[in-house]
């Protein structure tokens, strides 16, 4: 993460009227793998409730990835919760909110291994290879379209500038989700990179939440 986040000199001020967030992180990452701490403190500078939602990666599938949050997110009032999440950990979200609709979702740089891209150009092979291919099975049989139609809550969808310069699949993926979520938002972090964690995405994140 940059130095100098100007977050770092503002404190906390819990709403418990807020809704509880649930963030799920990026594959194979924990809380200390990046400075996750920072992107619950930003939200929590809003006023939320925040739960960071670890889950075991090693050998598992998307389904089972889902499982694990489904069993966090059963112990809370749907209507009283927002579920986030990054890079993998926002395809977990995603999946979740369509099993059960929270009061918002926020999909941080969300993966585009979906059905709809696989055949995509700019889908790589190398990417697919490093995934495995129980991961990349189940993958090409999980429809975005599909999911989208069943998520009704408010969605607001981040991206760092810079991821789509340098991976144009995930500027589709952010346009196929304004396209099929019904009124997602997607908002830009400016000189920011695949790192929800950068000081430039914090800044959006807390801004428009």
């Amino acid at each position: 993460m940059q130095k100098g986040n100007s977050l770092d000199t503002l404190s906390p001020k819990i709403n418990p009227r807020k809704p509880l967030v649930l963030f799920v992180p990026g594959s194979g990452e924990d809380i200390d793998s990046r400075d996750y701490r920072a992107v619950l403190s930003a939200i929590e500078q809003r006023g939320y409730r925040t739960q960071f939602v670890p889950i075991k990666w090693a050998r598992t599938t998307p389904g089972k990835w889902r499982t694990q949050l489904m069993e966090e997110y059963a112990k809370h009032d749907a209507h009283e919760t927002i579920l986030a999440g990054f890079s993998f950990g926002a395809v977990t979200a995603l999946l979740a909110a369509a099993e059960r609709n929270p009061a918002a979702l926020w999909l941080c740089s969300l993966s585009p291994y979906f059905a709809e891209n696989f055949a995509h150009e700019y889908m790589k092979t190398s990417w697919l290879n490093y995934l495995g291919k129980r991961r990349v099975n189940e993958f090409r049989h999980l429809s975005f379209e599909a999911l989208a139609a069943k998520v009704s809550c408010p969605t607001q969808l981040y991206y760092g500038e810079e991821e789509f310069q340098k991976f144009p699949i995930m500027k589709r993926q952010s346009e196929l989700a304004q396209k099929d979520i019904t009124d997602a938002v997607l908002y830009i972090a400016p000189h920011a990179g695949h790192d929800v964690t950068n000081t430039n995405y914090l800044q959006t994140i807390h801004s428009t939440i």
